[in-house]
């Protein structure tokens, strides 16, 4: 029986520098997905890319976290962020009914959001004036958000689905007469899909110098990790990162520096 115990104590000290010099496991941040190019894409094999995921796959290289990203609609993710269901989602504003479920990263890590207006070439209208709205049937993406007066508009028809994309092909099949996207997004559609010639801007827009955040679940149960993203997050605005990331899939230098002026909406 002593040999055993013996035998025993020794088999537990040789284990012992393992548990003590074992690396901490590495905490899993999940992170919803909703197609917006050129900031989340889905590739044809199935992968993700595009400027919001490699920004978060940067932050948590940096933090030691493991980052799932998870494909959801848009209206789902934000009502799975009410319930820490996903802890993270990218590309969205600021505004009070989503200030009720989600911590906002600062800083914002873009400003220029324009919303734009798409019509069809062949299209006789100009569509310069809010009021022009009124009779158009309008695609929308389900879940997001534009300008606060046309989103609380409800005299508008408005047609929503799950993706911009969709919009754009309900547009050239003459089911909508209208869509409003962000114009990084559209245009970034535009060219990928060889839709030039097939699609113009309209003179209305929404035209923001307002923040863009990531938005951390006030459920996550990794909601102790904000300041340290924040602080991350920071770095990579402030060294020009996110700008070199945004520039490499546009083509275009987008500053994301602190938003001044509120925001100017077209007339």
């Amino acid at each position: 029986m002593k040999k055993q115990a013996t035998i025993f104590l020794c088999s537990l000290l040789s284990l012992l520098p393992n548990l003590l010099f074992a690396a901490p496991q590495e905490r899993t941040l999940v992170m919803a997905f909703s197609p917006a190019v050129p900031l989340k894409i889905l590739l044809s094999d199935g992968h993700y890319s595009g400027v919001d995921v490699e920004l978060m796959q940067q932050i948590c290289e940096r933090l030691s976290l493991q980052l799932v990203i998870r494909p959801l609609p848009l209206a789902r993710a934000q009502e799975m962020m009410k319930y820490g269901q996903v802890d993270v989602m990218t590309g969205i504003l600021r505004t009070p009914e989503r200030e009720a479920f989600i911590d906002y990263v600062e800083p914002p890590y873009l400003t220029r959001n324009d919303k734009v207006f798409y019509q069809r070439a062949d299209s006789s209208l100009l569509l310069d004036r809010y009021e022009e709205l009124t009779p158009l049937q309008i695609g929308v993406k389900r879940g997001a958000r534009y300008d606060p007066r046309f989103d609380l508009d409800a005299s508008l028809r408005k047609s929503e689905v799950p993706t911009t994309e969709q919009s754009f092909r309900k547009l050239q099949q003459y089911r909508i007469d209208t869509l409003v996207t962000t114009e990084i997004e559209g245009d970034y559609l535009i060219k990928s899909y060889g839709w030039e010639g097939l699609f113009r801007k309209a003179p209305l827009r929404f035209s923001w110098l307002k923040g863009v955040y990531i938005g951390f679940s006030k459920a996550s149960p990794h909601h102790d990790l904000l300041p340290e993203i924040s602080r991350e997050l920071a770095l990579m605005v402030a060294n020009g990162d996110v700008d070199r990331l945004m520039s490499s899939y546009t083509g275009v230098h987008q500053s994301a520096q602190a938003p001044s002026g509120g925001n100017r909406a077209a007339p």
